[in-house]
């Protein structure tokens, strides 16, 4: 099993709001994320504040994601920093969970 952690943080507070999704397999990870997730996060994306390129569709890729997970229990797939907000808004964890 795989759990998507979404954490919100407020630029104004830095309080945040966390949620979780679960999907059987890093292939249902994947069509979520590029599916459902991508469009609503990249509307106003500036990379001078953002401190990095905006990812494109395919760096949420099956291939990519286990690649990035390799044999860890955990990773960030995506948290980029703010220097507007000095903070991470928007961050994204898997995690992977033994059966």
């Amino acid at each position: 099993m795989y759990i998507l952690t979404f954490v919100h943080r407020a630029h104004s507070s830095g309080n945040q709001s966390i949620s979780t999704k679960s999907f059987d397999t890093i292939d249902n990870v994947s069509k979520f994320l590029q599916d459902e997730w991508y469009d609503d996060q990249f509307e106003d994306w500036d990379e001078d504040d953002m401190t990095c390129k905006q990812p494109v569709k395919e760096d949420f890729g099956a291939k990519k994601i286990e690649t990035k997970l390799g044999k860890r229990h955990q990773v960030q797939l995506f948290g980029p920093y703010s220097k507007f907000c000095c903070l991470v808004p928007e961050e994204v964890i898997l995690t992977s969970e033994s059966k």
